[in-house]
């Protein structure tokens, strides 16, 4: 359960997208509108069709693949700090914690086709070994270290600071 969170946890970079988007939505244009005539007739400002916009841009990144939100991140010119060895450890740590949630931890289909060199069989069991956790956590936090730092520090986002006596 714990490892899934963490996973879940990484929507942070999802998040990430969005206060890059406000500041710089031009990022959003393409060649082809998707904005129905509707909603710019409905909206009760540019902000409010712009927030909208932005909304419904993550909500369709987070629903999409590790894989194409390293794509669509790269082609906007956002930093997505990633390298190959690491990719392939997020879309595992990704395709483990779709099966603890849907499949009790049941190796299937889908997870196969993410990660096409594991070693477990659909239908297996799926055992974690707190070394995967510990390598999870690692990996996930290298990424969006750096991947915040780099975004803070391109787009000239406010950086927040938390206090640590609150947890």
């Amino acid at each position: 359960m714990i490892f899934s969170r963490i996973v879940d946890n990484f929507q942070y970079l999802v998040s990430l997208i969005r206060e890059i988007l406000v500041v710089k939505p031009e990022i959003l244009h393409n060649k082809q509108p998707t904005i129905l005539i509707e909603q710019i007739l409905k909206a009760d400002s540019i902000d409010a069709l712009l927030k909208e916009t932005i909304e419904s841009k993550v909500s369709e990144l987070s629903n999409k693949g590790f894989g194409n939100i390293e794509e669509w991140c790269i082609s906007k010119g956002i930093p997505l700090a990633v390298d190959k060895e690491d990719k392939m450890k997020i879309v595992e740590s990704i395709a483990i914690r779709n099966i603890i949630v849907h499949n009790r931890c049941i190796v299937d289909e889908k997870y196969i086709k993410a990660v096409p060199d594991s070693k477990f069989l659909v239908g297996s069991l799926r055992e974690l070994e707190v070394n995967d956790l510990y390598n999870m956590i690692n990996t996930l936090t290298k990424l969006v270290t750096e991947t915040d730092n780099k975004s803070i520090e391109k787009f000239s986002l406010t950086r927040t600071k938390i206090n640590k006596e609150e947890f």
